[in-house]
């Protein structure tokens, strides 16, 4: 686990903004006095936030979701961290190191009361503005918007918006920026859950992954295996462009398969590679015919309803603190899955026998069925 002590105003003001997740991180807001702390949640993704007094005594402990204001009790630390992440085991190096920090340095952490609430929202309000005016060179026309930008893109829109309509008796805004906010919202209306679903969980991914050939470990491009409906809408047919739909494949390897021309193919190395992930995301795909539970909540399973995928992220779960895009690695997998990978990568593995390992088929139960995948 990786301690962060925020020292300087502009770590502090950020904070866990824009974050992807804070995964093994715990940030530790340290201040030079006790009092009430008053922070915000706004283009974060949900955040565990605890705030300690003097003692070390926890006086609040909270998940919040984004955009939200959050008060805390009069405290000397505040932490922020992933929803799941367990901060008591670290709990008194953290008081130890926080301690030595005052003495050290009187002003750190020392965004004291005086500073006005105004200075953070006006950055905020800003990056809010510069979202929204995208929308001002294309215009309103919704068809004209699907066409220009993702999913992804509209929902991070449709926060912005909802952001400058919520302050707006506050602050003196632009009323063309209020018109375009307002314009916006109206013309998405019906399908704002989705978008903001597409927000978290649909931002793109693919550079950000290793780009090596499950099959050979050579430079690999990830191979879409489920194409979305023709009658799907753009607004949930993102989630066939996440990766628990791709598998990596270099040309060679993909032609030797006959990774395009064998369906089997396809489904087998992608349920093998994904595992209970990839049987979570083909009950959603099947439900797209069959009709989605009205009860399912995309604010907080934006991948899909709760019942079709476990509760951990590695074997399935949809949830909003584990719906960002992840590589393959600790994936769980079974003997079946295993089995899979062993028909489709056995055979001819001997040509690549000199090739790096590849690092997503990381279980040993796997890797003993397969011989390694190299």
């Amino acid at each position: 686990m990786e301690i962060i002590y925020l020292t300087k105003s502009h770590q502090r003001s950020t904070g866990a903004m824009h974050e992807s997740g804070l995964r093994d991180k715990i940030l530790v807001f340290v201040y030079p006095r006790m009092s009430r702390r008053l922070f915000h949640t706004f283009f974060c993704e949900p955040l565990r936030i605890v705030g300690l007094d003097d003692a070390g005594k926890i006086v609040y402990d909270q998940v919040k979701g984004p955009n939200t204001l959050v008060a805390i009790p009069a405290c000397r630390l505040v932490l922020e961290m992933d929803p799941g992440t367990d901060f008591l085991p670290y709990k008194d190096d953290i008081l130890t190191r926080a301690l030595q920090s005052r003495t050290e340095n009187r002003h750190l952490g020392g965004v004291g009361n005086q500073v006005r609430i105004d200075t953070l929202f006006f950055s905020l309000l800003a990056d809010a503005a510069l979202d929204v005016q995208r929308i001002g060179r294309v215009g309103t026309d919704p068809d004209k918007i699907r066409k220009k930008f993702k999913a992804w893109e509209r929902g991070q829109i449709a926060s912005s918006a909802g952001f400058i309509l919520d302050f707006r008796s506050e602050y003196d805004i632009p009323k063309d920026l209020i018109n375009l906010s307002q314009d916006f919202l109206r013309n998405e209306a019906a399908c704002l859950d989705e978008l903001h679903a597409a927000s978290i969980a649909g931002v793109p991914w693919v550079d950000e992954f290793p780009q090596v050939c499950m099959r050979c470990g050579r430079i690999a491009s990830w191979r879409q295996v489920i194409s979305p409906p023709d009658s799907m809408p753009a607004e949930s047919a993102w989630r066939y462009a996440r990766p628990e739909n791709h598998v990596p494949l270099c040309f060679r390897c993909s032609d030797t398969l006959g990774f395009n021309k064998d369906q089997a193919i396809r489904f087998e190395l992608v349920w093998g590679l994904w595992g209970m992930r990839f049987e979570a995301f083909w009950r959603w795909h099947q439900a797209h015919v069959e009709g989605f539970p009205p009860e399912w909540d995309k604010h907080a399973y934006p991948l899909w309803p709760p019942h079709y995928g476990e509760s951990r992220w590695e074997t399935g779960s949809g949830s909003f603190e584990h719906a960002g895009p992840r590589p393959p690695i600790g994936i769980s997998r079974n003997s079946h899955h295993a089995r899979a990978i062993s028909r489709r990568l056995g055979a001819d593995r001997n040509r690549y026998k000199n090739h790096a390992p590849v690092p997503y088929l990381v279980s040993s139960r796997v890797q003993s069925s397969i011989g390694g995948v190299k």
